[in-house]
């Protein structure tokens, strides 16, 4: 019967490690006869002899089980390091399941009078994976009023990068969703680096603008978020307003899913090691600044504001 590639896997990974645990077993399996038999030289009695065996062999057993312990925590510190770095154990173990690997994520957000909002996005990934041929996305505005017209749209900056063609596809788009793959040409493969950038535009009145506007469609603050699809080792997101608009808040959020329940942990996380910031950029526009280190896959980081009380001014 033939063995399956996950078959075939499991085997050219566990089989080089595999011979010490049988010879270990092995040893304890005839180690004993040996040692009962050096044990009747010196002890005149069976009884004896036995329970010297059965001495050494606990001694023997501690020993191991002390190596062992020492072996694994060595294994640990090498894998984990001295700072509690187990975000990024995961975040990489997880790059090499899900085959692909994203070193740098940044998203650079500017939100516009009109409610539209402009969107640049910076990535670098890494491929795990044999004949990875695309990275899908999707994006939504949940919260546009029926009455917003236009669609999201998505561009890309054409690349040749290390001899592979990189690519925008949109699979689907209308004023609320967008989902569309970067597709590679020829498909990468373990090892391969590249980066790429692509830009996103959403339709006027896509952002409530004022506290009113916001308030209208039943929120109780507006706000950008990204949620972690792909393993990640660094994912910086900020949003400008540009000068028109003057939020009376910023802040951040961690979520679960889009039931924007808080996940405590990650937002600890963030306020300790102050991967939140506010300020004004050098073109005057206030801005809110989320940095991460190994985010966590399947949480949504959130920057979220209150708009200005009146309407925002056009520049």
């Amino acid at each position: 019967m033939a063995l399956t590639e996950n078959a075939r896997r499991l085997l050219r990974e566990n089989l080089p490690e595999a011979w010490k645990r049988y010879a270990a077993a092995l040893g304890f399996a005839v180690g004993w006869y040996p040692v009962y038999r050096i044990s009747e030289i010196f002890v005149q009695r069976t009884l004896h002899s036995f329970l010297l065996t059965a001495a050494a062999y606990s001694v023997a057993a501690i020993g191991f089980i002390l190596y062992f312990m020492y072996s694994s925590l060595q294994e640990a510190y090498t894998k984990l390091g001295p700072e509690v770095p187990s975000h990024r154990a995961l975040s990489e173990l997880a790059g090499k399941f899900f085959g692909i690997y994203k070193k740098i994520h940044v998203v650079n957000v500017l939100i516009h009078p009109d409610g539209s909002a402009e969107s640049t996005q910076d990535l670098k990934l890494v491929a795990h994976a044999r004949n990875v041929t695309q990275v899908e996305y999707h994006s939504s505005t949940p919260h546009v009023p029926d009455d917003v017209e236009g669609c999201m749209e998505i561009s890309a900056e054409p690349r040749h990068e290390s001899g592979v063609r990189i690519s925008v596809e949109v699979l689907r788009a209308d004023k609320r969703e967008l989902f569309w793959s970067v597709n590679f040409f020829p498909a990468l493969n373990p090892g391969q680096v590249v980066s790429y950038r692509y830009h996103q535009k959403v339709a006027r009145g896509s952002y409530a603008v004022s506290v009113d506007e916001m308030k209208a469609r039943g929120l109780e603050y507006e706000y950008y978020s990204r949620c972690v699809t792909y393993p990640t080792e660094k994912m910086r997101i900020r949003v400008a307003f540009d000068k028109g608009i003057e939020p009376q808040r910023i802040t951040y959020d961690v979520w679960l899913g889009r039931g924007q329940v808080r996940h405590m942990p990650e937002y600890v996380r963030v306020e300790t090691d102050n991967s939140f910031r506010t300020g004004v950029d050098e073109d005057e526009k206030a801005y809110g600044e989320l940095e991460i280190f190994y985010p966590i896959q399947g949480l949504r980081y959130v920057l979220m504001w209150l708009p200005p009380r009146g309407a925002a001014k056009p520049t």
